[in-house]
């Protein structure tokens, strides 16, 4: 596991990269791509990485998660530390999209996991689902600007291409 910071085009600061994720600052907006397990450590070191981003931010930052296709569910500590990311950070943000790449059927599997903090706690409802990076674009447009859905496209992949 290594965490890096370089600024690079499309202006995606990376802040964590290891062989199964890599996290990302792109102008107001967290981006974290998993590709392998989502662990208790990584998820920890994403609140921090989130709560020290919100604090520096100017303005009400917003977060994506993009979960390929192949990436396993989390384990138990990460839930724990999802816990506390919607209950301690997302009331803090413009919105949180949950990107579900796969087929429909594991999008909302993912959706189960998420939907209960809506119950819970009022903010939750800043959470939002997309099954592909349009439609999250889509959705992350009014928070981004001046960015477009096809520079957004561009930062993903990006950092998709960090993952070692």
């Amino acid at each position: 596991m290594s965490a890096q910071s370089q600024a690079a085009d499309p202006l995606v600061e990376v802040v964590f990269v290891d062989d199964a994720h890599a996290v990302g600052l792109w102008g107001p907006l967290v981006i974290q791509i998993s590709r392998g397990a989502p662990t208790g450590p990584f998820s920890a070191t994403v609140n921090d990485i989130t709560a020290r981003f919100i604090e520096a931010s100017p303005r009400p930052i917003s977060f994506l998660f993009v979960i390929e296709r192949d990436s396993p569910k989390p384990d138990e500590a990460c839930l724990k530390n999802l816990v506390v990311f919607g209950r301690d950070l997302v009331r803090r943000m413009n919105v949180a999209i949950l990107l579900s790449e796969g087929s429909f059927f594991r999008g909302a599997i993912v959706r189960a996991v998420c939907i209960p903090f809506t119950a819970v706690w009022p903010h939750a409802s800043k959470f939002k689902f997309a099954n592909d990076l349009d439609t999250a674009a889509k959705l992350l447009q009014p928070f981004i600007r001046p960015y477009t859905g096809e520079q957004l496209e561009a930062a993903v992949e990006y950092l998709r291409a960090r993952i070692v």
